[in-house]
C-alpha cells in the first residue's frame, strides 16, 4: 500500500486510503451512486472491512455502537440525498451522546443542477447540531479525510465530510496526511470551590459517592473507591454507569428512578451527595427530590457539564482520579474521621433484597409470561462475559433493573434522543468491535419491527454471535400505560405483529418463543448451542 505514495490514483481511493493510513479499517454503510467506488476502493484497493447496512439510519448507528464499544472513531457512509436525511434521527443520537463519529457522504455534482437527489446538505447536516466539512478540492481530499477525523474527536460530536461525486473520478497524486490530537491532561481544581467541598464532605454524616460514565475508568473506580471507604459512604451509579459498582458490599445501586425501594430509602437518609462524571439530570436526581435537603457536589471533566441541570454546592472542574485523591490528601491531613454511615444493618439491608419479591403478580396467563420472574431466569441463562444493548421503550425499565452487565464498559443505552428502534444496529457494531464476545440486545416488539427486523438478517449475513430477546406486549407500551391512565380505548397502541420466531427462522438465525415458565427450558439448550443469530421472542400481557 505505501506504494501508492505519491502516485496518481482516482479521488475515490485517496479517501479510501486517507482513512486506512488514519487507523480507520472498519466502516458501516449504504452504497449508492454517490459513494459506491469509495466503498469499493476502501474494500478491493485497500482491505478494509466494510458492513453493509440495509437502511442508512442504522449504518450510522451501527457506527455509533462501535465507537462507544471500542473507543475508536466510527466512521459510516451514506450517498446523497435521501441517503442523507435517512440519518437525521441517528446524527442527532449522536450528537446528544457526544460519540466522535464520522459519515462519509457523498454528494451531487456542482454542475448536475437537474439530479433529483440534489439537496443543500450543509443545512441538512447542520440543524441536527453535527458538524459538516467540505472537501475543498481534489488535491486536498487527504486533508480533509483527516480533519473530520480530528474533528470528531476533540469536538465529541459526528462530522459529515461531503464528497462530490465528481471530485472522486479525479486522478491524484497521493500523499498521506495524519491527523494529531493533543494529549489531554487531568486538571486538579484549586481554590474555594475545592475547599467547601472538602468541608461539606468532613462535616457530611451520611454522605453517597455517586458515579456516572464520565468516572467509570478502572483508574476512577478505584478512587472512587476509596474514597468512598474512607468518609464511609455508600456507592451508587447513574444509569449509564451501571453495574461500575457491582459486588461491592455498600453498592445501592441506581441512583434515581429506577432506585431499588431498599436504594430509595438510603438515598432519602443521606445528608450528601459526592457526585462525579454525573450530569444529575431530572432522571438520575428523581426530579430532584433526591438531592432536597442534601449537600451536593459535583465534579466533571468539562466546565460546561457543572451545574448544567442540578445547582451544586460546590462545583468542581477536574479530573475524577485527581479529584478524588486531592480530597482524600486534605481529609487524612486534617484527620477527618469516617462518617460510620456504613453499618452491618445497612449492608443486611442491601445482601436481603431480592427483586421482584413483593410483585404479587401470577407468573403468567395462557398466553403471556410476567416479566419480573422471567427477566431474572434470563440473569442467569444468558452468558456471563456477555455485553449488554437495551433498546428503549416501556421493557427496558425492568431489563435495567434485572439484567446485570458484567461491567459498566459492557453495557449500552442507545438513548440520548428518544428514539426506539436504534437497539439492533448498534448492537451490531459492539459485536464489530468487541469479537469474541457475546453481544445481548433487548428490544421491545415495536422497536425491532421499527429498525431491527431488516438488520437481524445482517446479523446472520456477519455471523455475529448476537442474541435477541423481544420483549413483545403486542403494543407500544408506553402509549399504551398512557391511553389506560386515561381510562381510553388502547386499540391504536395495538399490533398484530408476524410471529417472531418464525421470520427469525426465515432471515437465516434460529427463533423460539416463550409464552411460560416451562419454554424456559428451550431457551436454556437454545443460549448454550447457539451457532447463529438467536431471537427469543418473550411474550407479555400489555395490561400487567
Amino acid at each position: 500500500m505505501a506504494a501508492l505514495e505519491n502516485k496518481l490514483i482516482k479521488g475515490h481511493s485517496v479517501l479510501a486510503k486517507a482513512l486506512i493510513d488514519n487507523g480507520v479499517d472498519t466502516i458501516f454503510g449504504l452504497i449508492g451512486d454517490a459513494n459506491l467506488f469509495f466503498v469499493d476502493s476502501f474494500v478491493r484497493e485497500h482491505g478494509g472491512n466494510y458492513i453493509a447496512a440495509t437502511n442508512e439510519a442504522n449504518a450510522t448507528s451501527m457506527a455509533i455502537g462501535y465507537a462507544n464499544a471500542s473507543g475508536r472513531i466510527g466512521v459510516a457512509t451514506v450517498t446523497h440525498g435521501p441517503g442523507l436525511t435517512n440519518i437525521c434521527t441517528t446524527l442527532v443520537e449522536a450528537v446528544k451522546g457526544r460519540v466522535p463519529l464520522v459519515v462519509m457522504c457523498g454528494d451531487t455534482a456542482a454542475e448536475d443542477r437537474e439530479n433529483i437527489q440534489d439537496i443543500s446538505q450543509r443545512d441538512i447536516v447542520v440543524a441536527t447540531g453535527a458538524g459538516f466539512e467540505q472537501l475543498r478540492s481534489a488535491r486536498t481530499m487527504a486533508h480533509g479525510v483527516s480533519i473530520a477525523l480530528r474533528r470528531a474527536i476533540v469536538e465529541r460530536r459526528p462530522v459529515v465530510l461531503n464528497m462530490p461525486i465528481d471530485m472522486q473520478q479525479v486522478d491524484i497524486t497521493y500523499s498521506p496526511v495524519r491527523f494529531k490530537v493533543s494529549e489531554k491532561r487531568g486538571l486538579v481544581p484549586t481554590g474555594t470551590d475545592l475547599d467547601n467541598a472538602i468541608g461539606i464532605i468532613a462535616a457530611a454524616k451520611r454522605p453517597i459517592v455517586l458515579a456516572g460514565y464520565g468516572a467509570s475508568s478502572s483508574e476512577a473506580r478505584s478512587a472512587l473507591l476509596r474514597l468512598a471507604e474512607r468518609t464511609g459512604a455508600l456507592l451508587a451509579t447513574s444509569l449509564k454507569g451501571k453495574d461500575l459498582f457491582r459486588d461491592q458490599d455498600f453498592n445501592i445501586g441506581l441512583f434515581g428512578t429506577l432506585s431499588t425501594p431498599v436504594a430509595v430509602d438510603l438515598i432519602m437518609e443521606a445528608d450528601c451527595v459526592i457526585a462525579f462524571g454525573a450530569s444529575l439530570n431530572k432522571y438520575t436526581t428523581s426530579g430532584g427530590v433526591f438531592l432536597k435537603g442534601k449537600r451536593v457536589i459535583q465534579v466533571c471533566d468539562e466546565q460546561a457539564e457543572v451545574g448544567n441541570f442540578a445547582s451544586p454546592d460546590a462545583g468542581l472542574v477536574g479530573d475524577t482520579v485527581l479529584v478524588a485523591e486531592t480530597i482524600l490528601h486534605w481529609l487524612d491531613e486534617a484527620e477527618i474521621p469516617s462518617s460510620g454511615f456504613r453499618n452491618e444493618d445497612i449492608k443486611r439491608r442491601l445482601r436481603n433484597y431480592t427483586p421482584g419479591e413483593k410483585s404479587g403478580k401470577s407468573k403468567s396467563s395462557d398466553s403471556a409470561i410476567e416479566i419480573t420472574d422471567t427477566l431474572l431466569q434470563f440473569n442467569k441463562l444468558l452468558p456471563e462475559d456477555r455485553f449488554l444493548v437495551t433498546d428503549i421503550g416501556r421493557f427496558a425499565l425492568a431489563v435495567f433493573r434485572l439484567i446485570d452487565a458484567p461491567d459498566v464498559h459492557s453495557f449500552m443505552l442507545p438513548s440520548h434522543f428518544g428514539a426506539v428502534g436504534l437497539g439492533m444496529s448498534q448492537a451490531i457494531g459492539v459485536a464489530k468491535a468487541v469479537p469474541g464476545k457475546p453481544v445481548v440486545l433487548f428490544s421491545g416488539d415495536g422497536g425491532f419491527m421499527l429498525g431491527g427486523m431488516a438488520e437481524f438478517n445482517t446479523a446472520v449475513r456477519y455471523q455475529l454471535d448476537l442474541i435477541v430477546v423481544v420483549c413483545n406486549d403486542g403494543s407500544y407500551g408506553a402509549e399504551h400505560v398512557q391511553f389506560r391512565a386515561k381510562d381510553l380505548d388502547p386499540s391504536l397502541s395495538i399490533f398484530d405483529w408476524p410471529d417472531f420466531a418464525s421470520v427469525a427462522n426465515v432471515l437465516g438465525g434460529k427463533g423460539l418463543t416463550v409464552r411460560a415458565e416451562n419454554d424456559l427450558l428451550a431457551v436454556a439448550e437454545a443460549i448454550k448451542t447457539r451457532n447463529k443469530p438467536l431471537l427469543i421472542d418473550l411474550k407479555l400481557d400489555p395490561d400487567r
